[in-house]
């Protein structure tokens, strides 16, 4: 069957499914609510919290009926079943964290060992490959998580993570990742047709953690058909993901600089520091679309390029992301949460305040503004 028209197929199902995640998310009481006493919450409506109900049932109804289904393929749909239930009882009553990495810990063991996925590029070094293997799952399930913190933002970074999977399941004739990525690519496109700003439904902890492991898994998959070609595409997936390994990387590096826990919550990450320069909500969102693209074509570049031209490119986005980072260092900021609050990934920091710059509106009072501005 045509990729187009499974895409299509895919869009139509989100299109459908969507519209019923937010009335039934209405119905169950299922919903992100304002909360005054948390800045980062700022919308002023009940969300629908369901999104990633939505992007799953897409993703399993039409891969039902364009794939041929075995062992490997039902056990990662076991492991995005159990991850989407962790994601959903977390937003529903809030999780621990280290009970949240501790089943997405077990997930990923499932994944490596059970159905063999593994990063192929590190087959005859056991030793180092398991290990990575696993943080990169763990890794990249939550970053995607983490990075889900304004409108479109994790769907769109998701939606061309997925295209340029598929492109190069296509390139490299791997039939099953390239079925399986557009249709995840339909599917978070019909997602954000109700996502973007305002938005109707949010992804929740049930979708980002979905987004997460789905993409890392069909990466790891793929790896086991570029092996054979050059050692330097190995860097090609963490490129294509490139957005929250920055965006993670960047959120961990400041709470250790500041001497905080690298699990709590705050606004560390690439989205808070986009507001606190001046952009607003929409423009912040179009910049990591940006960089999401940008990502993509350094991919492309190091798939045709030679190896030394690839690793040049590389290096030189390193750096210019690493200058970025101790840029954005700068602006120290202090953190308070309330000591009755369990932390939670659902959850966001208390109160927010910057050392320079003391006339410049705090970020919940810009946000506000361009909420009631739309």
């Amino acid at each position: 069957m045509s990729h187009v028209i499974i895409f299509l197929g895919a869009l139509c199902c989100g299109l459908i499914f969507t519209p019923l995640m937010i009335r039934l998310a209405h119905i169950l009481d299922i919903l992100d609510k304002p909360n005054p006493h948390n800045p980062g919450k700022i919308h002023r409506q009940p969300i629908a919290l369901l999104g990633g109900v939505a992007i799953y049932l897409t993703v399993l109804v039409i891969s039902g009926f364009v794939l041929d289904w075995n062992l490997r393929i039902l056990g990662l749909f076991s492991a995005l079943t159990v991850i989407m239930l962790l994601g959903l009882i977390d937003d529903l009553r809030g999780l621990d964290y280290k009970v949240r990495l501790g089943v997405q810990f077990l997930v990923a063991l499932f994944i490596v060992f059970g159905l063999d996925i593994k990063i192929a590029f590190l087959a005859e070094y056991p030793f180092i490959g398991y290990p990575l293997t696993l943080l990169w799952i763990v890794g990249v399930t939550n970053a995607l998580n983490l990075m889900d913190n304004v409108d479109g933002a994790t769907g769109g970074v998701s939606f061309i993570a997925a295209l340029g999977l598929f492109g190069f399941a296509v390139l490299t004739g791997n039939t099953v990742v390239a079925t399986l990525s557009v249709t995840l690519a339909g599917a978070v496109l019909a997602f954000l047709r109700f996502n973007f700003k305002p938005a109707r439904i949010f992804l929740g902890d049930t979708g980002s953690l979905l987004l997460g492991l789905f993409l890392a898994t069909l990466a790891l998959i793929e790896t086991q058909t570029l092996a054979p070609f050059s050692w330097h595409h190995a860097f090609i997936f963490p490129l294509l993901l490139g957005v929250p390994i920055y965006d993670t990387t960047l959120a961990t590096l400041l709470r250790i600089y500041y001497g905080r826990p690298v699990y709590l919550a705050d606004k560390s990450n690439l989205t808070y520091r986009l507001f606190d320069v001046g952009f607003s909500q929409l423009q912040t969102v179009f910049i990591e679309y940006g960089m999401g693209i940008y990502f993509l074509l350094c991919a492309m570049t190091l798939w045709w390029a030679p190896p030394a031209h690839g690793i040049f490119l590389v290096l030189i986005t390193v750096g210019f992301l690493t200058f970025l980072g101790t840029r954005f260092a700068k602006h120290n900021s202090t953190v308070h949460v309330a000591p009755s609050i369990k932390p939670t990934s659902s959850q966001r920091i208390i109160s927010y305040k910057f050392r320079e710059n003391k006339h410049r509106p705090s970020i919940e009072e810009s946000l506000l503004a361009q909420q009631t501005d739309h």
